[in-house]
């Protein structure tokens, strides 16, 4: 399993938002596209419009 918040570290991507100290560590097991994540995975998605809306509804992903 992957901490989430390390990941986005690595990745350079701002996630300040998700960091307070009431939340818990978020685990991944894998990064996949939106359509074929389960609840233990991080998800990329690049859709938009109501397409994008749509897909990320209907997501079982953990975090995306």
């Amino acid at each position: 399993m992957f901490d989430l918040i390390a990941i986005l570290r690595e990745l350079v991507i701002d996630h300040s938002f998700y960091e307070t100290n009431t939340l818990p560590k978020i685990k991944i097991e894998k990064i996949t596209s939106i359509n074929e994540a389960t609840n233990k995975d991080l998800a990329f998605c690049s859709l938009d419009g109501e397409e994008a809306v749509a897909t990320v509804s209907d997501s079982n992903a953990r975090a995306i």
